[in-house]
């Protein structure tokens, strides 16, 4: 198990795990939270500028890991992890296969597109 510590634009910490890529997350509300990433997608994750952490909703009574992006003209823009990491568009609907919302190991996602 590899630590990093420092990264130049993510800010979370974050262990790899061979295949597996865990994102440290400290919530104050939440305490630690691990969302699961293949390592091949580590460098894609890594590239933006920011932290994520996780956002409980209440709807799913589960946990999504998110960034916020940057404020621009007074609003700023939600990025899911999972949906950031397959590049879906508007009207894709991703599904977590193992009902796990913080595994977002490739391979875990069924996609369709909305009707």
């Amino acid at each position: 198990m590899e630590l990093i510590d420092k990264q130049k634009l993510m800010k979370n910490e974050y262990e790899i795990r061979g295949e597996i890529t865990a994102i440290l997350i400290d919530s104050p509300k939440y305490g630690r939270k691990e969302a699961l990433i293949s390592t091949s997608d580590l460098e894609k994750v890594s590239a933006l500028a920011g932290t994520w952490h996780v956002q409980y909703r209440k709807s799913i009574n589960d946990f999504y890991c998110q960034m916020h992006t940057p404020w621009v003209n007074g609003k700023r823009d939600v990025i899911l992890l999972h949906r950031f990491i397959l590049d879906s568009l508007d009207g894709m609907q991703v599904d977590h296969m193992n009902n796990r919302t913080l595994d977002n190991g490739t391979g875990r996602y069924g996609v369709e597109m909305k009707t």
